[in-house]
């Protein structure tokens, strides 16, 4: 049995119900973080370039990869899970 302490490096996320993507954790923070600063930024869903390093490029992939971000112009998107299901 594993202990309930450890700290795991990998995180299950349910975009929308009944759809489970595995991501690391670091791309679950950033995921995390980047819609916070998005909604204080008053650009809610959308995460400019230029707010990410290139310490984050893989972890932004990883997003763009699962489905919960998607490439723009100038940035990234969050893919709405509700905007996915009503289409």
């Amino acid at each position: 049995m594993s202990n309930p302490n450890e700290v795991r490096d990998f995180i299950w996320v349910e975009p929308h119900h009944g759809d489970y993507v595995m991501l690391s954790r670091a791309a679950g923070m950033l995921a995390l973080h980047a819609a916070a600063a998005s909604m204080r930024r008053n650009t809610p869903g959308f995460i400019p370039d230029e707010r990410l390093g290139s310490d984050t490029t893989l972890l932004a992939l990883e997003l763009v990869l699962s489905g919960l971000w998607r490439r723009v112009e100038g940035g990234y998107d969050i893919v709405d899970a509700w905007e996915r299901r009503v289409r």
